[in-house]
Parts: structure tokens; C-alpha cells; sequence
């Protein structure tokens, strides 16, 4: 897919999670939504300020992101409103067990159960592992829909510098 003239955002960092949507950081102005077929990107307003590796639901009914000041948010895209769901937190990954993934601000790769209808969390949160390398601009893990995790292990930035790996293991969550 191509998408002509996007404008004067950035156009880093896309999630295509959909079929049909494709969803990108253009910079401190925040996401913007393009059809999968291409045409003219979508500004997200509500998303003003969001950081880079947004995640597209797979139902296609939302995006989560990161707004650093605050935690993970969720855009509705049946209600155009964005609210916070997890405090404290970046990098956010919806998995097919229903739960959502994110780094927190303590350190460490976390797991809280999310209803992909409501559009809710519930439960307790789960520490998954320790030390996954993350930051602003570096999510350091990744998940297949097959449930198998890579991850970039060290320190988040949250805690401290981000860019030097020990490893990069692979581990089966399912």
C-alpha cells in the first residue's frame, strides 16, 4: 500500500492490525488512521501527544498508545473519545488470550486481563519478566499471534538506559 501525499506528519512507526487500517505516528502531533487500500490519512485528534508504537485492536473498534505524562490510553473509535487504562505505562500490545501487554514505569514487562468489548481492564496486573530494554522509541518486545514472545532483555528506560542487550530470547507463552 502506498499512501499518496500523507501530508506534513512524520509517518513512523505504522501498525497495520487490521485488514483495512492502518494506524501511524506523525510525530508530536499524534496518530493518524489510513485505509489499507490507501487515500487521504485521518488525524486522530484525540491522540495529540501519543508516542510512537500504537496498537491497532484486532476487531478494529479502537488504538491503544502511550501518552508518557500519564500511561496507556485507548482511543474508541465508536465514541472518538481516548481514555487512560493503564497509569504509568508505554508500549501497549493487545494478545489474543485477552490480555493487554505493556512496560511500566517499575520496570519489568506486564500482563492485565482486557475485554475487547468494553474496552476494559480487570484484575490484577502480572509481572511477565524483569528486564525488558525499552523506551520512548523502542518497544523491546514483540508478540505473534501464535502467542511466542521476543524480547530485548535489559534495562527499560523507565529505570534506566535502554540501548545495551544482554539477549534476545524467544519464549513460548503458550
Amino acid at each position: 500500500t502506498v499512501i499518496a501525499n500523507p501530508g506534513t506528519e512524520i509517518g513512523s512507526y505504522l501498525h497495520w492490525g487490521t485488514a483495512d487500517q492502518i494506524v501511524y505516528s506523525g510525530g508530536p502531533q499524534g496518530l493518524f488512521r489510513v485505509a489499507a487500500a490507501g487515500g487521504t490519512p485521518e488525524f486522530l485528534r484525540a491522540t495529540v501527544g501519543a508516542q510512537r508504537h500504537s496498537f491497532l485492536l484486532p476487531d478494529g473498534s479502537g488504538v491503544l498508545f502511550s501518552l508518557s505524562a500519564q500511561g496507556v490510553m485507548l482511543l474508541d473509535f465508536r465514541t472518538d473519545s481516548a481514555t487512560l487504562i493503564v497509569p504509568g505505562a508505554i508500549h501497549p500490545v493487545y494478545v489474543a488470550t485477552g490480555h493487554l501487554l505493556y512496560i511500566s514505569e517499575e520496570g519489568g514487562l506486564f500482563a492485565i486481563p482486557f475485554d475487547l468489548g468494553s474496552h476494559r481492564v480487570s484484575g490484577t496486573a502480572v509481572k511477565l519478566l524483569d528486564r525488558v530494554a525499552a523506551g520512548t522509541g523502542l518497544r523491546g518486545y514483540s508478540v505473534s499471534q501464535r502467542g511466542s514472545l521476543v524480547y530485548r532483555e535489559g534495562v527499560s528506560a523507565f529505570t534506566g538506559d535502554a540501548s545495551v542487550p544482554n539477549a534476545l530470547p524467544i519464549v513460548d507463552l503458550g
